[in-house]
C-alpha cells in the first residue's frame, strides 16, 4: 500500500469539520463548496482541472518521523542486544538450552507462588532480580548510556556499566537468596546456581547442586524436570554417558509425563553415542508412535530417524495412498 495513504485526511463527522489548524480556523457550516473562505491557498484559488494539494497533517506521520532520530540512537545499543541473543542461540544447544528455559521460567514464575507470605515475596523478589541480570543483563557504558539516555528505559533490562559490575550484582543477588530461610526460593537458588555452573563449565559444582536441589525439592516440585535434564547434560559434558541417560530416562518414565517428548529424544542421543543404535532407533520410533502431532523435538527426531534409517523415514514422509475407487 503506497506512503500517500498516510496523508489521507480523517472523515469529518456529521456536524464537524476537521481542520488542523484548530478550532479558530475551522471553516463556517455554511461555506459553499469550493470557496476556501478567505484562505489564500484553498480550493478557491486553484485553476480548472488542478489538482488539489492534499493534506499534510497526519498525526501518525509526523510522529514516526519525530522518531526517526531516537531511533537511530538506539542502533547501537539494539545491535547489542541482538549480539547477546545470537551469542545464546550459538552456544551448544545440549549444554544452554534448557539452562536458559530454567532461569526464564524461575525468574518469571517464582513470584507468582511466593506471594503468600511478605518475606516469601521478598526473597523471590532477590532471585528475580539474580535471574534477570543473567537472562536479560546488558552492559553498556556509561558514555553509551549517557548518548542513549532516556531511550534506554524502553528495553525494560537490567543495564550494567561493566562485565565485573554484572556478575557481582548476580552473585550478591544469589547468596541473598540462597540464604534467605525461605526453603522454596533457597531450593529454585540451588537450580539457578547449578545452571550457572553448567554455563561456566564447572560440570562438577553443577552436578553438586543439582542433586541438592533434587534431594530437598522432591519428586512433587514443578521444576524437578529441569533439574533432571540438566543434571543429564552435565553428566553428558563429562562423558559418563550412562549416568546421563539415567537422569534423562528419569525425566518423564510415562506417555502421560510432562517433558516426555524432550526426554525421549535426550534419550535416543544417548543411545545413539554409546553406540547402540538398535536402542536409540526404538526410542525414535517410540517418540512418533507416542506423539503423531508436532511436538518441540519432532524435527530433530526425524532428522537422526532419517540418517540412521532413511527407508523407515521415507514411509514416514510418503504420502497416504488413495481409497481404492469403487465401480
Amino acid at each position: 500500500m503506497s506512503d500517500d495513504l498516510d496523508f489521507m485526511p480523517a472523515t469529518p463527522g456529521k456536524d464537524e469539520l476537521v481542520n488542523p489548524d484548530g478550532p479558530d480556523q475551522a471553516k463556517p457550516s455554511g461555506t459553499p463548496a469550493g470557496d476556501s473562505g478567505g484562505d489564500p491557498g484553498g480550493d478557491g484559488d486553484r485553476a480548472p482541472g488542478e489538482r488539489a494539494e492534499l493534506p499534510t497533517w497526519n498525526r501518525s506521520r509526523r510522529k514516526r518521523k519525530a522518531n526517526v532520530k531516537a531511533e537511530k540512537e538506539d542502533d547501537a545499543f539494539q545491535r547489542g542486544v541482538r549480539k547477546a541473543s545470537r551469542q545464546v542461540i550459538d552456544t551448544p544447544k545440549l549444554v544452554l538450552g534448557a539452562i536458559v528455559i530454567a532461569v526464564l521460567v524461575i525468574g518469571g514464575g517464582v513470584m507468582l507462588t511466593n506471594r503468600s507470605a511478605q518475606g516469601d515475596a521478598e526473597a523471590a523478589r532477590t532471585l528475580q532480580a539474580a535471574t534477570a541480570a543473567i537472562v536479560r543483563g546488558q552492559v553498556v557504558p556509561p558514555e553509551e548510556q549517557e548518548r542513549l539516555g532516556d531511550s534506554l528505559q524502553m528495553y525494560r533490562m537490567p543495564i550494567f556499566t561493566t562485565e565485573d559490575e554484572r556478575a557481582a550484582a548476580i552473585a550478591a543477588a544469589m547468596a541473598e537468596a540462597k540464604s534467605s530461610g525461605r526453603d522454596q526460593v533457597e531450593q529454585n537458588a540451588t537450580l539457578v546456581a547449578a545452571a550457572q555452573a553448567v554455563q561456566a563449565g564447572d560440570f562438577d559444582a553443577a552436578l553438586a547442586d543439582y542433586a541438592l536441589f533434587l534431594d530437598d525439592a522432591g519428586r512433587d516440585h514443578p521444576l524437578r524436570f529441569l533439574a533432571l535434564e540438566g543434571q543429564g547434560n552435565a553428566f553428558e559434558a563429562k562423558g559418563e554417558l550412562d549416568a546421563a541417560l539415567a537422569s534423562f530416562q528419569a525425566i518423564a518414565p510415562y506417555p502421560s509425563d510432562y517433558y516426555r517428548p524432550m526426554a525421549l529424544y535426550h534419550q535416543g542421543r544417548v543411545l545413539e553415542a554409546l553406540e547402540r543404535t538398535d536402542e536409540a532407533l526404538a526410542i525414535y520410533r517410540q517418540y512418533l508412535e507416542e506423539f503423531p502431532k508436532e511436538e518441540l523435538a519432532t524435527p530433530m527426531v526425524r532428522d537422526r530417524l532419517e540418517a540412521l534409517d532413511p527407508e523407515f523415514a521415507a514411509l514416514l514422509s510418503a504420502p497416504a495412498s488413495a481409497p481404492p475407487i469403487s465401480p
